[in-house]
Order: structure tokens, then C-alpha cells, then sequence
């Protein structure tokens, strides 16, 4: 069972299932849940990225506090003792601030373990890995970024894959009202072109790993159009990481930008200082 307790409180989306088939997956799950550990995430008060420290709120165990508890040992009596009790609860605080906890709930059975509730929401615990792009996208794009990653989190499989073709579109659209200002450019031609025609004419304006991948969208159009939401479900980390890369690539492209920038600036500021001389 490839889990730990990163994948299992910020990964996994709600209603996530995890079958557990055999004793060794039931002790791992076990030590997970009731020692708990340390997992990144975005903090909402903080407004930053933070690590958290996460433990089990056991209310059954006596004494002034519960966190802080750490199991002495784990083994199947353990993973046994939250069969029974169906359901249980991890609460992680944040590294800077004490104050500032995220809670996660999960439904135990002797077969399987299912996250059926958190705060805060899978798509703002997520937010570090999505805030960085908002340099190469507009406000209203990166707004749509954000909520298929919030549809997907609630198993609205075919309105994430829409909102994530929006923004595939948005940077063709981009791309094209950069190319139009070329030399050579006919509009008319590139107006009558398929998206997969297109890309091939913009490949010189766009990332080369959209270009390399243009199935992409067509992904994204047979998810709008003929996948069910529980196939758009399993396929989203996919084109999530597709439209991600996509966007890194961006990134990269404006680091550049910006370097040679102050590069040039620094050269030109040099070379005034020693023409004075």
C-alpha cells in the first residue's frame, strides 16, 4: 500500500477509498492514524506554505489534553480499536502558529479506509502548488485553475475538465494574439483550422510541452462531451499534471524574460559608469 500520511491528508480528495487487503496494509494504516507525523500544506492564516504537525484527537484518552498523544506501539489490536469505533479524527497544527490547526476526518472499516471530511478544503490546502502560476495568468483564469481543482475535490469530474479546458484555450488565445503581430501571419487561414492545426502554427508562440502533447485537448473536449464524472474523476490528475507542466514551462519563460531584463539593465548602467571615467 503505497500511502503516507502527506498523500493520505492532503493528496487524497474526499471519499477517496483506500482498500486495505491484508494485515501488513491494516498496521500501516494503523501507525498513520494514531501516531500520526508531519505533512506541508497551505495555511489560510498564515498565508503561506507551513509544515503541520499531525495527531490523533482521541478523546477517549484521559488526561488534560489529547494532542500530543503518541501511541506506545501499533499493531492489529490497534487498527482493531478504530474498527469499532468507526471513524477518527486528525488535527494538525501549524509549525508557525499553534493556533492555526487543519482537521481531517476519516471513516475506518475492516477492509478499507475512506477521508469523508476535512478543513480547510482539499482546493486551499492545495493552493501553493497553483499560486505561483498566477504570473502567467490572468485573474479570472487563475480563479478557474483553482475551481477544477475544487470540482474534482468534490467528484464533479466534467465541470473540472471544463474549466481546465478554459484555461488551455486561454493560452492559445494567447499565444495567437501574440503570432498576429508577425511578420507573414494570415488570420484568415488560421481562423479556418482545427485546434490540432492550430497548435501547429502557433508551435513557435507556445510551450513545447503543449505542443508535444496537443492530444491534451482533445482529452479535456471527449471529457465535456462523452466521459461520466467518475472517468473525468480518474483521469484528473493527468491532465491537471498536463496543464501544470504547461504552465511551468510558462513560468520558466518569464524567469528568462525577467533575467535578461536586469541583466541588460545592469550591463547598459555599467557601461555609463565607465564611459564617465
Amino acid at each position: 500500500m503505497d500511502l503516507d500520511l502527506q498523500n493520505l491528508c492532503i493528496s487524497k480528495r474526499i471519499y477517496d477509498r483506500i482498500e486495505l487487503n491484508n494485515t501488513s496494509d491494516k498496521v500501516t494504516c494503523a501507525e498513520i492514524l494514531l501516531i500520526g507525523g508531519s505533512a506541508r500544506a497551505y495555511c489560510n492564516e498564515c498565508r503561506n506554505d507551513s509544515v503541520f504537525k499531525i495527531i490523533p484527537y482521541l478523546p477517549k484518552i484521559p488526561g488534560p489534553t489529547v494532542l500530543g498523544y503518541v501511541a506506545e506501539e501499533v499493531d492489529l489490536s490497534k487498527f482493531n480499536s478504530i474498527v469499532r469505533d468507526k471513524c477518527i479524527t486528525l488535527v494538525g497544527e501549524c509549525a508557525a502558529n499553534t493556533d492555526h490547526t487543519i482537521v481531517f476526518n476519516f471513516h475506518v472499516t475492516s477492509t478499507s479506509l475512506v477521508k469523508i471530511g476535512q478543513y480547510p478544503s482539499y482546493t486551499d490546502l492545495m493552493r501553493p502548488t497553483t499560486s505561483k502560476y498566477k504570473k502567467v495568468l490572468d485573474t479570472d483564469k487563475f480563479k478557474e485553475l483553482n475551481r477544477a481543482i475544487g470540482l474534482a475535490s468534490s467528484e464533479i469530474g466534467i465541470g473540472s475538465f471544463v474549466y481546465l479546458r478554459r484555461v488551455f484555450e486561454h493560452i492559445l488565445d494567447t499565444a495567437h494574439n501574440e503570432a498576429k503581430t508577425s511578420y507573414g501571419w494570415n488570420e484568415t487561414d488560421y481562423q479556418n483550422k482545427k485546434v490540432h492545426e492550430k497548435i501547429v502554427c502557433l508551435k513557435g508562440f507556445l510551450p513545447q510541452f503543449l505542443v508535444d502533447n496537443w492530444t491534451l485537448y482533445s482529452i479535456l473536449s471527449k471529457g465535456i462531451h462523452e466521459l461520466s464524472e467518475e472517468e473525468c474523476i480518474s483521469y484528473f490528475p493527468v491532465v491537471k499534471s498536463g496543464i501544470e507542466l504547461i504552465l511551468d514551462e510558462l513560468l520558466s519563460k518569464e524567469e528568462q524574460k525577467r533575467k535578461l531584463a536586469e541583466a541588460q539593465k545592469a550591463i547598459s548602467q555599467l557601461h555609463s559608469q565607465l564611459k564617465s571615467k
